[in-house]
């Protein structure tokens, strides 16, 4: 019992389940975003609602296995990077290449699509697990590599503003100004 003063504290452990293994055609073990569209076509094909996912990698770029954090509607799902980056601390992942879904078959990425790319890339730095890629398949083998899109811009976070200054200080200073 917990004297005057004291509370109780819960302790917890966090672990990590192999649900199944499927059989899919093998992950691919490079970057490649060919290979790893074909990977999560596999995994996708009988699904009829988006949905959000990761190809977890080691530090050689292995195939250490793959989530589904996220499924949602016919044009839409809420995706945050607290799942993925969860999955891939749990697994001792090193990097990962994200997934989207869009059953409508285009592959076109949406704002949000980029908006969430940008998120998770600077969310992953923050914990130390690099995001490679965020690929938005369509009809397969449809897809669009945002990495390719972003054209040398990866990754595609918004600068921060330096630690002590005000964003509109930065601004200033970015400009040139005092």
């Amino acid at each position: 019992m917990a004297g005057e003063g004291l509370s109780l504290v819960s302790r917890y452990r966090l672990a990590l389940v192999r649900e199944a293994a499927e059989p899919h055609p093998a992950p691919p073990c490079s970057p490649l975003p060919d290979e790893a569209a074909a990977f999560f076509h596999s995994v996708t094909s009988d699904l009829p609602f988006e949905c959000t996912g990761a190809l977890l990698l080691d530090t050689h770029g292995r195939p250490i296995g793959h989530v589904l954090p996220y499924t949602g509607t016919l044009e839409h799902v809420t995706v945050e990077p607290r799942a993925f980056l969860t999955a891939a601390l749990l697994g001792n992942a090193a990097s990962l290449t994200l997934f989207h879904l869009h059953p409508s078959g285009d592959p076109t990425p949406s704002p949000a699509d980029l908006d969430f790319t940008r998120r998770m890339v600077w969310a992953g730095e923050l914990v130390g697990v690099r995001v490679l890629d965020h690929l938005v398949l369509g009809e397969p083998p449809s897809y669009v590599s945002i990495r390719r899109l972003a054209r040398g811009k990866w990754p595609p976070p918004k600068r921060l503003a330096p630690w002590g200054r005000r964003p509109s200080q930065a601004r200033r200073r970015e400009a040139g100004g005092p």
